[in-house]
């Protein structure tokens, strides 16, 4: 009897050690053997019209993976690594569409639309939601369109690259809309409108970031200007890890998680988690590594680009632990436009489309006290002309201006003005006039030169063919100059197509500026077009003073 039991029980083992193993063998290989798609490929995308479209995952390496979608069909064998690309024709704008993508296993896409496609990328003021607009509840209530369709890449740095992200897109609902981009929705929504097309949005956006953290490294590493920047970053984070400041952060971790319970506990909003060196959004490389990256192969018509504030200073003043007395100012404003010119030939040639459209926004007003009363330099002026230089150089680039953006009673004066309707409003003409080639005039008047006479000096501006405006009274926040560099606050009447300025304090003038601060609240040169006159200055003068104004983020 025992010897039948012990066989019994031999026999049990056995069967259920071979059940088991069968059963691995199933679940790894259907691990290792599912087809996969990004996220930015789901239900509900949008497909760029009129090029060749890559759709992309992951399978088991060899596996042959077949893409179908109308009468077309792909295939590809997934390399080495499991990776697989296929490349689809050119579609037309017509109905909605289902994909469907097979190899071991099969996936189907679903209400797929095909449109317009813009990336929407930048700081907090693209970041800023709909649903904290000026008349939101309006805005949102309105937006319930089945032809716009949104994609919100979730916040996240990486200190490599990725091939995949956290997002999916979504229908635009009132719902929807309320946490997507309030720049980009308003876009995409008079783009619709304008177009008479299907929009799809890729909100990939972080507030508080630097320009050079959307950067990819090797790029930054080619430009021998950036080495400062680089080399700062890599002894700020050696120092801090070998220092006390690990420990204080620990420290403050330690607070923000009872407070976060705290919260929680009695349904309250969290405050935001303290980020450590390693997880800063101002560190060059993280955030295009995370949020762009794996973006790249997407089909796209172009890119809205509203970044600059963080870069308007020093590393130093970004946050408590970067207080070194040791660092220096390696991400000026001066520096803005060669950095600009080199992301935008970065997307670029990442994305392997060619020129597609970059639209700039210009900074707008930060919301600091009003005039002061001798005028001062600007890091905010400087970065504003560096983004308009580029705009004026690269190929198809664009810039809407936005420093007649004002904070009305009741408004808090944060840099995060409410009215975001006219920066949709404006950009859309941008993207008529260069992307889809349309004669219009998307341009406010833009300084072109100056001729001094006598005790005044006469400016003319490009894009003023439709006459120039004071709206609103008399001209407000031009400054002249003598060879002192001494600024003072002029009169400036228009004159036709210029404007001459002039001023009691100066008889020997030779430099003129226009809205060169960091709020220049109030500032009202348009021309007849309704659309505002950029910043400028005449003088190529060095800054006098990196601490003339506060509020730089």
């Amino acid at each position: 009897m025992n010897e039948l039991l012990k066989e019994n029980r031999v026999k049990k083992r056995a069967s259920l050690f071979f059940t088991i193993i069968c059963l691995s063998a199933v679940f790894a290989h259907d691990a290792s053997a599912e087809v996969r798609l990004p996220a930015i490929i789901s239900d509900n995308m949008v497909l760029q019209q009129g090029m060749k479209l890559p759709i992309w995952g992951w399978a088991n390496p060899g596996e042959t993976v077949t893409v179908t979608i109308g009468s077309q069909k792909k295939h590809a064998n997934a390399d080495a690594k499991g990776q697989w690309r296929v490349v689809l024709d050119s579609f037309v704008s017509c109905g909605t569409h289902t994909m469907t993508v097979s190899g071991d296993n099969t996936l189907t896409v679903r209400n797929i639309l095909v449109g317009e496609v813009w990336v929407c990328s930048g700081q907090s003021n693209m970041d800023f939601s709909l649903n904290g607009v000026r008349n939101a509840k309006e805005e949102m209530a309105e937006a319930n369109d089945p032809e716009i369709r949104l994609f919100q890449v979730e916040h996240k740095v990486a200190k490599t690259l990725l091939s995949d992200c956290q997002g999916r897109w979504e229908i635009c609902t009132p719902a929807s809309v309320a946490h997507f981009s309030a720049v980009g929705y308003l876009f995409g929504r008079d783009l619709h409108i304008a177009r008479n097309m299907p929009v799809g949005l890729i909100q990939t956006s972080y507030g508080g970031s630097t320009i050079e953290a959307w950067m990819r490294r090797e790029v930054l590493e080619a430009d021998s200007a950036n080495k400062p920047l680089l080399e700062y970053w890599q002894n700020l984070l050696f120092r801090w890890a070998a220092t006390e400041q690990q420990a204080a952060y620990e420290k403050t971790l330690a607070q923000w998680t009872s407070q976060a319970e705290e919260a929680k506990k009695y349904g309250k909003q969290a405050p935001p988690r303290p980020a450590q060196p390693s997880e800063s959004v101002h560190q060059p490389c993280v955030l295009y590594n995370a949020m762009v990256a794996p973006l790249l192969q997407y089909g796209i018509k172009g890119v809205v680009w509203y970044q600059g504030e963080a870069n308007t200073s020093g590393l130093r003043n970004f946050s408590d632990w970067y207080k070194d007395k040791s660092s220096t100012d390696v991400a000026h404003a001066d520096r803005y436009q060669d950095l600009l010119t080199v992301l935008i030939d970065n997307w670029r040639k990442d994305w392997g489309e060619g020129d597609f459209t970059f639209l700039i926004v210009q900074l707008p007003n930060c919301g600091q006290p009003a005039q002061a009363k001798t005028p001062r330099d600007s890091n905010w002026g400087r970065l504003r002309e560096a983004q308009l230089r580029t705009a004026l150089s690269v190929p198809k680039t664009g810039i809407v201006f936005t420093v007649d953006t004002d904070f009305p009673p009741g408004d808090p004066d944060t840099g995060h003005p409410r009215h975001k309707q006219h920066v949709g409003q404006r950009l859309v003409l941008a993207a008529r006039a260069i992307a889809y080639g349309e004669k219009i005039e998307c341009f406010g008047p833009i300084y072109d030169s100056m001729r001094i006479e006598g005790s005044k000096i006469r400016l003319k501006f490009k894009h003023a063919d439709s006459g120039l405006v004071a709206k609103g009274g008399t001209l407000k926040w031009f400054t002249v100059a003598s060879q002192d560099q001494k600024f003072f606050w002029a009169d400036a009447i228009i004159d036709g197509e210029t404007v001459v300025v002039s001023s009691a304090s100066i008889l020997e003038p030779v430099a003129v500026r226009y809205a060169w601060d960091i709020d220049p609240t109030g500032c009202n040169l348009y021309g007849k077009n309704g659309l505002p006159a950029s910043p400028f200055r005449t003088d190529q003068w060095p800054l006098t003073d990196k601490d003339v104004e506060a509020g730089n983020f």
